[in-house]
């Protein structure tokens, strides 16, 4: 069976990083959203049109992106305040690994024992 609740949180950083959306931090993203996979459930299909107008910058990276990338790589978190960001250079440097957190790395590893079973992908979106 697989978990509906993987990734299931609001963390403004991670949605900069997974798809920049929120990006506050100015964090790199993995990618750009590239909309719903050609080929998604009817399942997950249904599940995203039930959120009408409301759901945006839908994606897709794959357990092999997210369990191959550098978390040890730094970039520079220009969180400012008030949803600003930071002027480059005013910003502190961190690391993906801490600026994700450890319940990020939980999840990870849940989905890497899904990837042994199949291969694998996280479908998301976000709300409005």
């Amino acid at each position: 069976m697989i978990p509906d609740d993987i990734f299931d949180c609001r963390h403004y950083g991670l949605f900069g990083w997974l798809a920049d959306v929120r990006n506050y931090s100015v964090v790199p993203p993995i990618s750009q959203p590239r909309g719903l996979p050609l080929n998604a459930s009817r399942g997950i299909r249904r599940e995203f049109e039930s959120w009408g107008i409301d759901a945006h910058s839908e994606s897709w990276p794959s357990a092999d992106e997210l369990l191959e990338f550098d978390y040890d790589a730094e970039f520079e978190d220009r969180r400012g305040e008030w949803w600003q960001p930071a002027d480059p250079g005013s910003g502190e440097m961190t690391t993906y690994r801490d600026f994700l957190g450890s319940g990020y790395f939980d999840d990870l590893e849940t989905l890497r024992g899904l990837r042994q079973l199949r291969p694998t992908r996280v479908v998301f979106w976000f709300d409005n």
